[in-house]
């Protein structure tokens, strides 16, 4: 079967038509968080085989090909089915780097602390969550930065981590909400392997199937690999609940999609949006909807007094010594803010109507 074709416009022209009638769900895989440095599944298993390689040898100084020749030569790894090595060879590397939970915690944690900010994609996100143009966020990510990018832009947001709080997720249309399918990196229960991540509970399959009835959904950084998730989409696409469609946003070309994935994009409803990576996929939904700039990157010094002001209202234990100077070193910080930010403002003005009279004086 011919797989459909669509891009950012089609859902911008949805979301325009049908503003209070349908509202997109995103799903994040780890290819959305890749350019805010934390690394792909691809790079995590390099990393993994060098560190088992290091461990098990105590050769420090192999190079890669050595190192996957010697990983290559190992009883667990030729275990891997060759038709089964891209769904299971993340998995089979990891379970043998991680001796222990917390091994595997720390690595996890230690990847997602690489990322010092949110990317583009999370903010442009962010941004279009601020619009109420997408209602909820479930992720198969262990990071946090979509959360601070909402947060950076004064967003509220209801947050779950924990499967046995599924069934407690309440959709308010004024609250926003990120669902951590597989845990967040700072708890203890992160679900990461094989036989972790093929099977979830009941709870979470109704909470998934109450989403994609109710919204549209935008599969954002998914490689397709088999686990339950996957398996999900394609269960509901085949039972015709996808009503307000599926859009499957891949960085290559439709030749770059493995198997699971086309058998997904053929059933009605479901578009793939091709070679269009995380950040310029959500860079161009919100310039279609022209939305502007977040207001921290439009005037980030105005967001930045804005975000301090409610410290002016802070009650001070005045019988402290060290309570009056503070607070007044504080007001006069933000007033000087406040001046240099009119002056900067009243700069801009005065160049604009410079140049305005400049290209009427020219004509």
């Amino acid at each position: 079967m011919t797989i459909q074709k669509a891009t950012a416009k089609d859902i911008v022209q949805i979301i325009k038509n049908k503003r209070d009638e349908v509202r997109f769900a995103v799903l994040l895989g780890a290819g959305a968080s890749v350019t805010a440095g934390i690394p792909s599944a691809s790079e995590m298993i390099k990393e993994l085989k060098e560190k088992i390689y290091k461990r098990e040898t105590g050769n420090s100084s192999a190079s890669d090909d050595e190192i996957d020749g010697w990983i290559k030569e190992q009883d667990w790894y030729k275990a891997i089915p060759s038709e089964e090595l891209y769904d299971r060879e993340y998995s089979t590397v990891f379970e043998k780097y991680a001796l222990s939970r917390p091994d595997g915690q720390a690595y996890i944690s230690e990847c997602v602390k690489r990322a010092k900010a949110p990317n583009w994609a999370h903010i442009y996100l962010a941004h279009l969550v601020k619009h109420n143009c997408i209602q909820t966020i479930l992720t198969t990510n262990f990071d946090d930065l979509a959360f601070k990018a909402l947060f950076q832009q004064g967003q509220e947001v209801v947050t779950c981590h924990r499967r046995e709080h599924f069934n407690d997720v309440l959709f308010s249309p004024g609250c926003p909400t990120i669902i951590h399918l597989h845990g967040h990196y700072l708890n203890y229960d992160i679900k990461n392997l094989e036989v972790e991540v093929g099977k979830l509970p009941q709870e979470f399959v109704n909470l998934f199937r109450n989403v994609v009835s109710k919204n549209g959904l935008i599969v954002v950084g998914c490689g397709g690999r088999k686990e339950f998730v996957m398996e999900l989409l394609l269960k509901f696409a085949e039972e015709g609940y996808f009503k307000y469609n599926l859009y499957w946003v891949a960085n290559g070309g439709e030749g770059t999609l493995n198997n699971r994935t086309r058998e997904l994009l053929e059933y009605r409803r479901s578009y793939l949006i091709e070679k269009c990576d995380a950040d310029n996929f959500f860079l161009q939904l919100n310039h279609s909807l022209n939305l502007g700039f977040p207001p921290f990157i439009r005037d980030p010094l105005g967001n930045l007094i804005e975000t301090l002001k409610p410290l002016r209202s802070l009650e001070l234990q005045r019988t402290r010594d060290f309570g009056q100077p503070a607070h007044d070193w504080l007001i006069s910080k933000i007033e000087k803010l406040e001046i240099f930010h009119k002056g900067e403002k009243e700069r801009e003005e005065a160049k604009e109507k410079f140049l305005l009279l400049y290209e009427q004086g020219k004509t």
